[in-house]
């Protein structure tokens, strides 16, 4: 696992850079927001693979319907 931003030593990383306060912490916090905006977390993880797991069941009883469906043609036309 990644680790946490520590936005307060960025920000007094920053200070000792020559930035002033306000400064340091207002990109501190822009830096954090960029790594935890788009983070996807284990339950964002959880929801999206049973998104596709119940994607592929609905993709599997339609295609056993259609097959159904070509078998009861074929067994017409060649009956």
């Amino acid at each position: 696992m990644a680790d946490a931003f520590d936005t307060l030593a960025a920000s007094e990383e920053l200070q000792t850079g020559g930035l002033d306060e306000n400064q340091s912490k207002a990109v501190a916090r822009v830096i954090n927001g960029a790594f935890t905006d788009n983070v996807a977390t284990k339950d964002d993880l959880e929801i999206l693979r049973l998104q596709i797991r119940n994607h592929f069941y609905l993709t599997q009883v339609a295609l056993f319907i259609a097959l159904i469906s070509v078998l009861k043609d074929w067994s017409q036309i060649f009956n």
